[in-house]
């Protein structure tokens, strides 16, 4: 899946499921603290509250991945104006809204086209 998301079909649902959940458990580890208390009273669903989920249009490397990025948008990754527009613009295409593209193809015709979001930008 070279293409990134634009090669997703609807038979990749269960894939972007696991990549989602794998992400949504990398975030809850991440954002607990030493004592693993994550201010959530144990629950563990903070994470979408206080991260994204999702993959660049254009993706920047040729392996499907999936980025889990912190919502404020702060860290060591947004070293310039580049990085910051790659996931705070339309080029970041949160998994959600990828699923419900995906959801919505015609069962029918073998998987179909792609899920077609996203813009070249």
């Amino acid at each position: 899946l070279a293409a990134g998301p634009s090669a997703l079909r609807r038979a990749h649902m269960p894939l972007l499921e696991r990549m989602v959940a794998a992400g949504r458990a990398a975030a809850i580890e991440a954002s607990t603290g030493p004592t693993g208390d994550s201010g959530d009273g144990g629950r563990g669903d903070d994470a979408s509250r206080t991260f994204r989920f999702g993959f660049h249009a254009v993706p920047s490397m040729a392996q499907l991945h999936l980025h889990v990025i912190s919502q404020d948008l702060r860290g060591g990754g947004m070293k310039n104006r580049r990085h910051w527009n790659s996931f705070a613009t339309d080029f970041f295409r949160d998994a959600s809204d990828v699923a419900r593209e995906l959801s919505a193809q015609d069962s029918g015709s073998g998987g179909g086209r792609g899920y077609g979001g996203g813009s070249s930008g």
